[in-house]
């Protein structure tokens, strides 16, 4: 064989064999790839343990080869998602945990975002419901924070008082029978206002401003003699001043006025007690309180004879305490009460004009002024029933109706600085939170 032909078939040879061995070399290739890829995906699961080597014949299809790769591979490791599972069951628990204090404490945000007809109650409230519209007091909630609120009170007293002569009738047969007869100055109810504005807190602490007024008069009392001339018409005692008169057909008029006024602004603090809601306030009060008696005795033809003037008043600030507390009755009824008490320390100051004689050119005139340090207790009581409807978004309207009373110890009454004054009725109020 010639030298050319050898070369060449050595040629020949070289290229075949290495043909052959690039061709092998593809195949496991392609087989440590697709192992290697699994390897990855159970290393994720099973924090990258070695996975076991799988031999594939070079005669295995791709489809088969994968299907019995994964085979081994699911019955060594297990299923991935089987053990993904495992923490979620394992860290759900902390959710349930953490719900237990929203199960003790209440959930804040819905107590911020209360509206009409909820319940956040800590008892059994005997199935009326214990939210915050059962619990207000002059305000339909007073556990919802923060608010504000508003109202008018239309307040229906009368004033009472342990004696309040307008003056004495004597009826004589000017001998053996004296009969003294006292009249006192009469009042109806009257309809006095009281309007309040309060501002809460979120933290259920707030402030309160109330303004109150009664400006009325008794009715006008008028007394004639007895006809005989022995009787007389007498007025309350001012020192040495007499208009009386005993003159048949001439008559005394009295008239008597009072007029009270009193502002309070507190400091407030809400809070439950089980089904009740409590709001307590501390502030100071400011009082006025004027009381007037007017008298004229004219003769049997009119003719004015005397005439007499009298003003005592007493004006100061002083402490004032109030707690206000309700009771859910049905779920828009409740049942309510509210009390205070004032010191008042201020100046008293009475004035006295008075004419006697006017009739005659010698008539006499006395004036009379005193001032002094006063003090004035006061204290109020309320109860009645409080209504609130469904809420109308933000804003929350109430009614309540309740009985009233008042004391005043020492103010006196139309002639006196002396004895007590007291207001008894009812009120009638309209509110609304927001």
């Amino acid at each position: 064989m010639s030298v050319k032909r050898l070369t060449i078939c050595l040629l020949l040879a070289i290229v075949a064999f290495g043909s052959r061995a690039q061709a092998q070399r593809a195949g496991r290739g392609s087989a440590t790839r697709r192992a290697n890829a699994w390897r990855t995906i159970v290393a994720g699961t099973q924090s990258r343990r070695p996975v076991k080597q799988v031999k594939q014949a070079s005669h295995v299809s791709k489809a088969q080869y994968v299907d019995d790769f994964a085979a081994e591979a699911f019955a060594e490791y297990g299923d991935p998602a089987a053990v993904h599972s495992e923490p979620i069951a394992e860290y759900s628990q902390p959710a349930a945990e953490y719900n237990e204090p929203i199960a003790d404490y209440g959930n804040p945000s819905a107590a911020d975002t209360w509206q009409a007809g909820d319940t956040f109650c800590d008892s059994d409230c005997g199935g009326a419901g214990c939210g915050p519209s059962d619990l207000g007091v002059m305000t339909s909630n007073l556990l919802a924070v923060p608010r504000w609120s508003a109202g008018v009170e239309f307040t229906l007293l009368r004033p009472h008082f342990e004696s309040n002569p307008a003056f004495t009738t004597l009826v004589s047969d000017g001998d053996t029978t004296n009969d003294f007869t006292q009249t006192e100055f009469q009042f109806d109810r009257e309809l006095s206002p009281r309007v309040w504005v309060e501002a809460l807190s979120h933290e259920r602490f707030g402030v309160r401003a109330t303004w109150w007024n009664f400006n009325h008069s008794a009715e006008t009392e008028t007394g004639i003699p007895d006809a005989n001339g022995f009787g007389e018409i007498s007025h309350p005692p001012f020192g040495t001043v007499d208009i009386s008169t005993t003159i048949p057909n001439s008559q005394l008029t009295a008239d008597h006025e009072i007029n009270a006024t009193t502002v309070d602004i507190e400091a407030t603090k809400a809070l439950q007690v089980g089904c009740a809601g409590w709001l307590t306030g501390f502030g100071f009060r400011f009082a006025d309180l004027e009381q007037s008696y007017n008298a004229v005795t004219q003769d049997e033809n009119g003719v004015t004879t005397g005439t007499i003037d009298y003003l005592h008043r007493i004006e100061g600030f002083g402490p004032t305490i109030s707690i206000r507390t309700s009771r859910p009755w049905t779920n828009q009824l409740s049942i309510f009460g509210v009390a205070r008490g004032s010191l008042i320390f201020g100046d008293g100051e009475s004035q006295l004009t008075a004419v006697e004689d006017v009739d005659i050119d010698d008539s006499l005139t006395t004036t009379e002024t005193l001032s002094r340090d006063d003090l004035l207790p006061i204290g109020e009581l309320q109860l009645g029933l409080q209504w609130t409807p469904p809420a109308y978004g933000v804003w929350i309207p109430y009614l309540h109706i309740a009985m009233e009373g008042q004391v005043w110890s020492g103010a006196g009454n139309a002639s006196s600085e002396d004895h007590n004054l007291g207001f008894f009725g009812f009120n009638v109020a309209v509110g609304i939170d927001f």
